[in-house]
């Protein structure tokens, strides 16, 4: 599973070096993906973020994004303690790849990245995102 990061760019800054930036782990990534909030997004803000592809959000978009964060960390709130588990592919031969992981540890993940958007978005700086 692969890295995502996440950084926010100041438009005062010439070289587009990231004022802040986070990097999520490859569980929390494919996380996003498979529970279909990346298809969410981009329906509400017409876009196409997507799987290994780099992309960019203006500070409105970034509101937009940390919000739906907000509604996914509520979602995940009422699922019970210990681990979540996902399908995050499939085999050749149709089986499902599955992968579980700690509810807490998604939980700090979700909170960190809503936090850094929330933060570029009140700024009003874009945020470039490398999922």
């Amino acid at each position: 599973m692969q890295e995502s990061h996440v950084s926010e760019i100041a438009d005062d800054n010439e070289k587009g070096v990231p004022a802040a930036s986070l990097r999520l782990s490859g569980e929390f990534s494919e996380w996003l993906f498979a529970t279909g909030f990346w298809r969410g997004v981009n329906a509400k803000c017409g876009t196409m973020f997507d799987q290994y592809e780099e992309d960019e959000a203006t500070a409105t978009m970034a509101q937009l994004i940390a919000a739906s964060l907000g509604d996914k960390a509520r979602e995940l709130g009422s699922f019970g303690e210990g681990t979540v588990e996902f399908i995050r592919g499939w085999t050749a031969a149709g089986a499902p790849l599955k992968a579980s992981v700690s509810k807490h540890g998604l939980l700090a993940e979700l909170i960190q990245l809503q936090e850094l958007l929330t933060g570029a978005a009140e700024r009003g700086h874009r945020v470039r995102f490398s999922l």
